[in-house]
């Protein structure tokens, strides 16, 4: 299982390389399935179509940033479904 400082890693990220927002890791909750990552409260907002098509340069920030490999250098989850990071060799 991937830890918390994972998914706190994983949540900075896209802020540190691309400039984007995410929101802040508050800190944990104990429960009797694990430990759970409490996040801070983001504004719920009605979007229009003009403000969907503003999104696209967050986007296209994201998808700027360049490294050695596609995605995080640590195995990781997507909800409880396990995602294994395997790259071919050059």
């Amino acid at each position: 299982m991937p830890s918390i400082q994972d998914a706190q890693y994983g949540l900075r990220r896209p802020s540190q390389q691309a400039g984007v927002l995410t929101p802040a890791a508050l800190g944990t909750l104990t429960v009797a399935a694990g430990t759970l990552l409490v996040l801070e409260t983001v504004e719920a907002v009605d979007r229009k179509p003009r403000d969907w098509r503003q999104g696209g340069p967050s986007l296209a920030r994201i998808h700027q940033v360049k490294g050695d490999q596609c995605g995080l250098e640590t195995q990781g989850f997507f909800g409880p479904l396990y995602k294994a990071v395997t790259y071919p060799s050059r």
